[in-house]
């Protein structure tokens, strides 16, 4: 069960990287900053999110996520990655590939048309 859980993250972490992530898009609507997450301890693989309303955005769009202050949060050992759950929702989450306490901070991202 444990060498399961390492190769998940693992293969997580690879699909993340390996992501294209230079998308441009046209539609300046489709841009979102979320709430603060993080501030409390995580252990590896551990994971916190939020969700933000964006319009237009459907399941299956590709989006990308980064701290609104320019940190580089995989350095410190804090993935930050979006997903659109549902129509018009996007859930922004952070994942631990250290454990780690990362530092509460609010994440703007943008989503893009498939």
């Amino acid at each position: 069960m444990e060498g399961e859980h390492s190769m998940r993250q693992i293969l997580l972490l690879l699909a993340i990287i390996l992501i294209p992530q230079n998308y441009q898009s046209t539609s300046p609507s489709m841009v979102f900053t979320s709430t603060a997450i993080g501030g409390g301890l995580l252990a590896i693989g551990a994971t916190v999110s939020t969700t933000v309303n964006v319009a237009g955005a459907q399941v299956g769009m590709p989006c990308v996520a980064a701290a609104t202050d320019g940190t580089d949060m995989v350095a410190v050992g804090f993935l930050p990655t979006c997903t659109v759950t549902s129509s018009g929702v996007v859930t922004v989450r952070g994942i631990a590939i250290l454990s780690l306490t990362p530092a509460s901070k609010t994440y703007s991202g943008r989503v893009f048309p498939n």
